[in-house]
């Protein structure tokens, strides 16, 4: 669901033009300006998956496996985690089968066409396919043969398979049967879960992010599992701001001098402490109507007031109007790189008129799904198929005035996020944004943004 359309519905922030990233706006007729004239109160989830700890997929197999020690490292990003599963897996001989398929389970429930069919606003409805990024599994270092599936457990009735019954999304890794000890690697990406809620008249709340591990499928092997260990870092935000839930395992967490969280899932019987633990990588920010957010305890307001340039631009975007980076300032049309290919290493350069601390950048990326809805209705009952013929930025890099650089993801969404610098308090000047990795447009390569606002203290 894409926020700048509820701001408006719900006469939070006066229809402010900073959120909003369309054409000038056509007349509607009066059904649709009915429903949008009323105000009310709106909360959805931003729904992404759950990951689990691996289980063998099949429990013909399953008895004669071990698995001796697993190493979890998650690397917090700004919009996104990034997991790495290492499993000691401990194979004798007379296991039948050629090849041993283990799983990383995930919970996953995103709304269906019909939902959004019913509803006058999209909901942003990613394929599991797409909702897991990057999917990547090898056997000591050598990558092995694995995909995303959905279904359930083949033998999900079996009383040892009860903490993955309802699971029915699988990352599954063969791995090859040999007598021995083997090092399987799982690493994927997985957007965070966060509630959205908007009040009328208000205010704008978008609620801290979490990541969800459920820790209850490691019991599915025979035996348990002797080490289970945790190792978390963020190489784009402050580690200080990392919360751990159930915080009654805080005790038993060590941080390194470099800041690398560890922390041992399992509890002195050898089970999990907890069916499942949820990190909070960072802050919740709050969008007030006067245009004033609110990011840990501080407030800062958007600002369009900035002059820009861009390394390149796209003459016109898909509606025909030009394309500027002024557009960015004020929400009403595109900005595109204008350059062959999906526009990696194209830059934007701010330059601040009134000086301040930068509390954060909120961007808002690609197309939006809903520009003309009296003329589109595919377009708002099927969003996604609209937002992702064109391209979004994936990875930034941000430098502030010219001297401090930091790096930030983005996730795969029309809904307004910021980007916060970690670390850097000095008034900013000028801000650099390069493009440094994207998600692909099925229908053309060029990439697009439709806001850009500093949030300047």
């Amino acid at each position: 669901m894409r926020l700048a359309s509820l701001i408006c519905l719900a006469g939070a922030v006066g229809c402010a033009p900073c959120m909003a990233a369309a054409p000038p706006p056509q007349e509607q007729p009066a059904g649709e300006k009915t429903r949008q004239d009323a105000p009310r109160h709106v909360a959805v989830q931003s729904i992404a998956p759950v990951p689990g700890l691996p289980v063998p997929m099949d429990l013909t197999q399953a008895d004669g496996i071990r698995l001796e020690a697993l190493d979890l490292t998650v690397a917090l990003k700004q919009h996104q985690a990034f997991l790495i599963y290492t499993c000691a897996l401990d194979i004798p001989k007379g296991i039948k089968g050629k090849t041993i398929p283990v799983g990383v389970p995930f919970r996953y429930n995103p709304p269906d066409e019909r939902a959004n069919a019913a509803s006058p606003d999209p909901i942003r409805n990613l394929p599991f396919t797409k909702a897991v990024l990057d999917a990547v599994a090898s056997v000591d270092d050598l990558k092995c043969d694995s995909s995303l599936i959905e279904g359930r457990h083949q033998q999900a009735d079996a009383p040892t398979m009860a903490p993955v019954a309802g699971i029915a999304h699988w990352l599954v890794a063969q791995v090859p049967n040999k007598p021995g000890t083997y090092v399987l690697t799982f690493q994927f990406s997985v957007p965070y879960t966060q509630d959205i809620s908007i009040t009328p008249g208000t205010e704008v709340r978008m609620g801290e992010p979490r990541l969800t591990l459920l820790t209850s499928p490691v019991m599915t092997w025979t035996g348990g599992t002797p080490r289970a260990v945790v190792n978390v870092y963020s190489s784009e935000m402050t580690n200080q701001s990392v919360k751990l839930d159930p915080s009654a395992d805080a005790k038993s967490i060590v941080t390194t001098p470099k800041g690398v969280y560890t922390w041992s899932l399992l509890g002195a019987d050898g089970r999990p402490y907890a069916p499942s633990v949820v990190l909070t990588p960072g802050p919740g920010w709050t969008l007030d109507k006067n245009g004033h957010v609110t990011i840990r305890g501080e407030k800062g307001s958007l600002t369009d007031q900035y002059d820009i340039t861009a390394s390149s631009t796209l003459e016109k975007d898909p509606y025909g109007n030009p394309c500027s980076p002024d557009n960015l300032k004020h929400g009403q049309g595109y900005w595109a790189e204008g350059v062959s290919g999906d526009g990696q290493g194209e830059t934007l350069e701010v330059k601040l008129k009134n000086p301040g601390r930068l509390l954060g950048i909120m961007l808002e990326s690609g197309i939006s799904p809903i520009t003309l809805p009296e003329n589109d209705t595919e377009a708002r009952r099927h969003p996604n198929i609209a937002y992702s013929m064109f391209g979004r930025p994936k990875s930034v890099q941000v430098t502030l005035n010219g001297e401090y650089t930091f790096d930030a993801t983005l996730r795969d969404d029309w809904t307004p996020q910021i980007v916060i610098p970690p670390y850097y308090k000095a008034p900013v000047h000028t801000i650099r944004i390069r493009i440094d990795s994207i998600y692909p447009g099925t229908g053309t390569a060029d990439t697009y943004l439709g806001v850009l606002k500093p949030i300047v203290r």
